[in-house]
């Protein structure tokens, strides 16, 4: 039946986008909003990465204004396929919580891991610049001058330590500048 939620997921003809950062876009799947995923999106523009534990996920968020939906697990299979989330009911009957689902981007990726390393990438580049254009001459291709450097990008990864963006912890992912099991003490691998 094409009225049916999933059929009209599987086509995604029913579906609002934020794009953000390269073209990534955030997807939610809505039948009543053509702004579900600008609602989903406020969640996470509400960020002030400058307060401690600040980090939010956009899954299981609500979003005002917006009707939840009411979808199957076909239906949310196909959302899931296609890196799209939904604002829907979850939980028993009678007991549900209406949330956002996933809370991914196109690329799959979770959004508010975007969000936080575009605002890391701001956040060095523009106390980077800060610091050489507070010097009285051209910084010194020295062990003093490239510690005086680093020291800038550690204060600001210290930055996204305090907002919940980066952590101290054992390294897990894949082999960057270290291998699985790698101890990263202070939530970078700068030294």
């Amino acid at each position: 039946e094409t009225t049916s939620v999933a059929y009209q997921i599987a086509q995604l003809t029913v579906v609002s986008a934020v794009v953000v950062n390269n073209g990534q876009a955030v997807c939610l799947y809505s039948s009543t909003s053509d702004y579900a995923a600008l609602g989903a999106w406020v969640n996470l523009a509400k960020i002030d990465f400058t307060k401690a534990d600040a980090m939010q996920t956009l899954n299981g968020q609500q979003i005002a204004g917006v009707t939840p939906e009411s979808i199957d697990a076909t239906a949310q299979g196909y959302l899931q396929a296609k890196n799209c989330g939904a604002y829907a009911n979850y939980g028993a009957v009678g007991a549900s919580y209406p949330m956002i689902f996933d809370g991914k981007n196109s690329t799959g990726r979770f959004a508010d891991e975007v969000l936080g390393i575009a605002w890391l990438q701001n956040a060095l580049q523009v106390d980077i610049f800060n610091f050489l254009r507070s010097l009285k001459s051209r910084l010194p291709q020295t062990d003093e001058g490239m510690s005086a450097l680093l020291g800038v990008v550690e204060r600001t990864c210290q930055k996204a330590v305090t907002n919940g963006l980066l952590a101290p912890g054992i390294w897990l992912g894949n082999q960057i500048k270290t291998t699985a099991g790698d101890v990263v003490n202070q939530g970078d691998l700068l030294k």
